[in-house]
């Protein structure tokens, strides 16, 4: 059989075939843009979250001079002039995980009787070896001390929570596995939260107590739910096994609390 070259066809092919190597490769288009950027954005995904603090390495004990929620609750609390407020009954800590206010039982503040208060937490002074703890407030600023927040609850960040609402919490880890149960939390001097402090459950089989990184809101792929009934700890089973407990008791006798009440 015969074929006939067609001109006009034989065009086309020789056109389509200089734009095809007129076309840069993938290897030259290697410069962020869309040739490789599938490929980078995969090799990101599967990078690990940072922002999720690493177990190697943590130390409970470089907070020992700091003191656990279970600590300050319940604690006196009086003036500069050594007259009682009033009882610890809440810490309120902000969104950044840094404690603002503490709420206080007083009876007598103001004059106004038994009632309920907040103070600042910069106002407070938690000096080992004192007598309870100490507040500088000013007792003709009465909105000042609102368990609201200064001026129709402006004082209060819309995302923060009472310890209260975590302690107590069923704790699971990320990979579904019940774990335990969340008996305090761990704050430095300034008042910042750093560690939650979880006994292990029976089915667990691990006892005493241990102490994990506290994991606040803002970190990619894990929720933080102050409000909810259980704490994920963002560790695998694996990873808490590899854990050590510590002496809590002690923890507790050593922290800038200890001595008061």
């Amino acid at each position: 059989m015969l074929f006939h070259r067609n001109p006009a066809l034989l065009g086309i092919v020789a056109a389509a075939s200089l734009t095809v190597a007129c076309l840069p490769t993938a290897e030259a288009q290697d410069d962020g843009s869309s040739g490789t950027a599938g490929s980078a954005s995969s090799e990101r995904s599967d990078e690990p979250d940072t922002s999720v603090a690493a177990l190697a390495g943590f130390d409970i004990e470089n907070y020992a001079d700091g003191f656990t929620a279970e600590g300050l609750l319940d604690e006196d609390v009086q003036g500069t002039d050594g007259e009682p407020i009033g009882e610890v009954l809440n810490i309120v800590v902000g969104g950044n995980g840094v404690i603002d206010r503490v709420i206080i039982n007083s009876d007598g503040f103001l004059g106004i009787g038994e009632t309920v208060i907040s103070i600042p937490f910069d106002r407070l002074d938690l000096t080992p070896g004192t007598d309870g703890v100490t507040a500088a407030i000013e007792e003709d600023d009465t909105d000042a001390y609102s368990i609201f927040g200064e001026g129709d609850g402006n004082g209060v960040s819309k995302d923060s929570y009472r310890v209260s609402a975590m302690m107590g919490d069923d704790v699971v880890l990320n990979d579904g596995t019940d774990y335990g149960y969340l008996a305090d939390l761990a704050f430095d001097q300034k008042g910042t939260l750093q560690a939650v402090i979880v006994q292990p459950d029976i089915a667990f089989e691990a006892d005493g107590y241990y102490a994990y990184p506290f994991t606040g809101y803002g970190v990619q792929a894990y929720e933080f739910t102050p409000y909810a009934s259980e704490y994920t700890l963002p560790y695998a089973k694996g990873d808490v096994e590899q854990t050590d407990p510590f002496d809590y008791d002690e923890f507790q006798e050593n922290s800038a609390l200890a001595g008061s009440g």
